[in-house]
C-alpha cells in the first residue's frame, strides 16, 4: 500500500518518531541512537492517520514505484551487472 510506504519515507508528516527530532534516549533502547529501520509496531500503535495534503500528489509516484519494484527481475539484473565467475 502506497500510504504505508509513505509512513516509512516521511515519518514526521504522520507524527511518527524520526532521527531528526528525537532526543537520544539510552534508557529505552540501550543504544545511543534508536533503530528506525523497523517501525511497524509504531505505525500500528498510531492507527489510521489521514494522509497530509502535501503528500497526496506523491501517492501516485509511490504507487508506480511499488509496481515497478515488483515487476523488476532483480536476479537477472544482478547477473548482468555482477556476473558470477
Amino acid at each position: 500500500d502506497a500510504r504505508h510506504v509513505l509512513k516509512h519515507i516521511f515519518p514526521r508528516q504522520f507524527g511518527l518518531r524520526n532521527p531528526f527530532d528525537t532526543m537520544q534516549n539510552k534508557s529505552r533502547t540501550g543504544f545511543m541512537f534508536e533503530d528506525y529501520t523497523v517501525r511497524e509496531h509504531e505505525i500500528q500503535m498510531k492507527g489510521n492517520v489521514k494522509t497530509p495534503k502535501r503528500l497526496k500528489p506523491v501517492l501516485d509516484l509511490v504507487h508506480r514505484l511499488i509496481k515497478k519494484h515488483w515487476a523488476c527481475n532483480y536476479r537477472a539484473t544482478c547477473s548482468v551487472v555482477c556476473p558470477s565467475k
